[in-house]
C-alpha cells in the first residue's frame, strides 16, 4: 500500500504534468455542447455531440434533474434547464425516431422543474457565478424551444410564470445583451459566460487558445456561431469529452488553480517536496507571474485570489515575490476578485490576499503600505465572521472551505489578535460534527471533513485541547474509512460553485491526505504549530 508520502509525491507529479487540472465533469457545460451541435452548423463534429449528448441521458437523475443529488434541489435548477434546452435543440432538429426517444427524459425534466418554482425563485437561488443572467436566458431559451417545437409539451405555463418572477434579472440581461449586439464591449470577465450573448447580432470571439474564457460552455456557443471553422476549440472540447467520457468540465484548463492549491495544502500537513519538484514549480510559477498578477490559467482574466495563492506559496517555498500587484485590488474595504465591480466579496479571496501580504511583510518589515493593506484584509474577516463563528463564501458551498481559508489566514498573520475569532471557529466545529466523525453541509463529506480535521490539529490545540484531540480522531478515522468511496457516494459531493457545483479532485484529493497526514506528521511551517 501507498504511504502518505509516496501519495503526495504522486498528487503532486500528477498536477505538475497536467496542463489542464483535475475537475469533475458538468451537465451544464455538456449540454450547451449538445445545443450547439443540434444547431445543425456542421461545427461541432457529430460524435462530439452524440457522445455529450449520451453522457446527458445516462447521467440524468430519477427524478429528472440533473447534478448532484445530496444538494438542495434549486442547485440544481441550472444544470437541468441547459440539459432541458440541450435536448429540446436535438428534438426539434431530429428525425422523427429519435425525437420520441428522447421525448420521456425531457417530459420528465419539465415535471421535475415545474414541480416546484421554489428552486427557481431569484429571491433564495444559491449565489451561483452569474445566475442572476443565465436563469433567465435559460427560462426563456426553454419556452422558444416548447413554442417552436413539434409537439404540445406540457409545463409550458409553469415555466413562463418562472421567467415573469424574473423581471429585474431579464430587464438586466436584456440590457447586456442590447449593450453587446451594438458592438459595446464585453468584460473580460463576462466571457467567461459568453453563451449569454449567442445571439445572430453578436460576433462569437475565437481567441488564439481555442477556448472562451475557460469555459466548454461559452467556447461551444462561439464555435456553433463562427464565421470560419475553430479546429482549436474542437480539439479543446474533444479533449474534455474524452477525459471525462462524453461530459465536459466546468472550467478548463486551470492549471495555476491546481497546482497551488495542491501543494499549499500539502506544505501545511508537513509534506516536503523534492528538490527538482520544488525547483519546477518555482520556475513555472515565476513565469506566469506578471506585473499585474495572473491567472487561473491560459486565456482566463488575472485575479487576486490565484495571484495570493502564488505570492504565498513562493514565500513557502523561499522564493519570494514583489507582492505590489495585489494592491491594485484594494477596495475600501476589502479586497476584490478582479478589477471590476463585484456583487459578491470573497472571504477566501482576502483570506489569500492576508497571507499573502504577511508572508511579504515579514520577509521586509520596513514596507508598512503592505501591513497596512493586510490590516485591512484582516479587519474583513473579523467583520464577516458569522455569530456561530463560521463564515461563508461565493466560490464554495460549503462553510467549511471559506472557514478553513479565514482562520488559517488569521492564525498565520495574527493569532494573538485574532485569539477570540479562532477560539469560535473550534467551537462551531466541535459543535457540528456528525454522530460518525464527519462534517458537511448536507451530509458528511471527506472534502469538508478533511477542512475541519485541519483547523482542529493546526490551529485547535491553542484552545481546546482534550476535546479538539478526540474530535480530530474521530475525523481522521471518516476520511480513513472514506476514501475508497465511489465517484458518486455522496461523502464526494461536489461543493465548489461557479455556474454549477463541481469539485477539483485533485485538490480536494491534496486536502483529505494533508488532514490524513497531519495526525501523524508536524505541520511545515512553525506559524501552523
Amino acid at each position: 500500500m501507498e504511504s502518505e508520502h509516496d501519495s503526495a509525491v504522486s498528487l503532486l507529479a500528477e498536477s505538475l504534468s497536467d496542463p489542464w487540472g483535475a475537475v469533475s465533469a458538468s451537465c451544464y457545460d455538456t449540454a450547451h455542447v449538445v445545443r450547439a451541435w443540434a444547431r445543425g452548423t456542421g461545427r461541432v463534429p457529430d460524435e462530439l455531440g452524440r457522445s455529450s449528448l449520451r453522457y446527458l441521458l445516462r447521467n440524468q437523475n430519477p427524478d429528472g434533474s440533473w447534478g448532484p443529488t445530496a444538494v438542495p434541489a434549486d442547485y440544481r435548477a441550472l444544470p437541468t434547464l441547459a440539459a432541458i434546452c440541450g435536448i429540446l435543440a436535438v428534438i426539434n432538429a431530429a428525425p422523427a425516431l429519435e425525437a420520441d426517444e428522447l421525448a420521456g427524459p425531457v417530459r420528465l425534466a419539465l415535471e421535475r422543474i415545474a414541480h416546484d418554482l421554489a428552486d427557481l425563485d431569484p429571491d433564495l437561488l444559491p449565489d451561483l457565478t452569474a445566475i442572476e443572467n443565465l436563469l433567465p436566458a435559460l427560462l426563456g431559451e426553454v419556452l422558444e424551444h416548447l413554442d417552436s417545437g413539434p409537439a404540445r409539451w406540457p409545463m409550458r405555463e409553469r415555466i413562463a410564470q418562472a421567467l415573469a418572477r424574473c423581471g429585474p434579472w431579464r430587464d438586466g440581461l436584456a440590457k447586456l445583451r442590447a449593450h453587446a449586439a451594438d458592438g459595446g464591449p464585453i468584460r473580460e470577465q463576462l466571457y467567461y459566460t459568453w453563451e449569454l450573448f449567442d445571439l445572430p447580432e453578436c460576433t462569437p470571439p475565437t481567441p488564439a487558445t481555442g477556448h472562451v474564457g475557460g469555459s466548454p460552455a461559452a467556447t461551444a456557443a462561439a464555435l456553433a456561431r463562427a464565421s470560419n471553422p475553430w479546429p482549436e476549440a474542437v480539439d479543446y472540447l474533444s479533449h474534455g469529452a474524452r477525459v471525462l467520457d462524453g461530459g465536459q468540465p466546468h472550467t478548463a484548463p486551470i492549471p495555476v488553480f491546481d497546482r497551488v492549491w495542491v501543494l499549499t495544502s500539502l506544505l501545511r500537513s508537513g509534506f516536503t517536496p523534492s528538490y527538482e519538484d520544488r525547483e519546477q514549480i518555482v520556475e513555472y510559477l515565476r513565469s506566469q507571474l506578471a506585473p499585474e498578477g495572473l491567472a487561473a490559467g491560459v486565456g482566463l482574466p488575472i485575479d487576486s485570489d490565484d495571484t495570493a495563492a502564488v505570492l504565498f506559496l513562493l514565500s513557502l517555498l523561499g522564493a519570494d515575490a514583489d507582492p505590489t500587484c495585489l494592491l491594485t485590488f484594494e477596495a475600501d474595504t476589502r479586497f476584490t476578485v478582479y478589477h471590476a465591480v463585484e456583487r459578491t466579496p470573497s472571504v477566501s479571496t482576502n483570506a489569500h490576499v492576508l497571507e499573502a501580504l504577511t508572508a511579504a511583510a515579514n520577509v521586509d518589515p520596513g514596507r508598512t503600505r503592505l501591513r497596512t493593506a493586510a490590516a485591512k484584509a484582516q479587519a474583513f474577516l473579523l467583520d464577516t465572521q458569522l455569530d456561530d463563528g463560521s463564515w461563508v463564501d461565493k466560490w464554495h458551498a460549503s462553510p467549511f472551505y471559506a472557514t478553513a481559508c479565514a482562520a488559517l489566514a488569521l492564525d498565520y498573520a495574527d493569532r494573538a489578535g485574532s485569539v477570540m475569532s479562532l477560539r469560535r471557529v473550534i467551537d462551531w466545529l466541535l459543535d457540528s460534527q456528525r454522530p460518525d466523525g464527519a462534517w458537511g453541509t448536507w451530509c458528511g463529506t471527506l472534502e469538508e471533513t478533511a477542512y475541519a480535521v485541519q483547523l482542529l490539529r493546526l490551529i485547535g490545540r491553542h484552545h481546546r485541547g482534550a476535546a479538539v484531540t478526540t474530535a480530530a480522531d474521530r475525523g481522521h478515522r471518516f476520511l480513513l474509512e472514506g476514501v475508497m468511496a465511489s465517484a458518486h457516494d455522496p461523502v464526494r459531493t461536489p461543493m465548489w460553485q461557479l455556474k454549477e457545483l463541481y469539485q477539483p479532485t485533485r485538490i480536494v484529493a491534496a486536502n483529505v491526505l494533508a488532514a490524513v497526514r497531519l495526525g501523524h506528521h508536524a505541520p511545515r511551517h512553525d506559524r501552523w504549530m
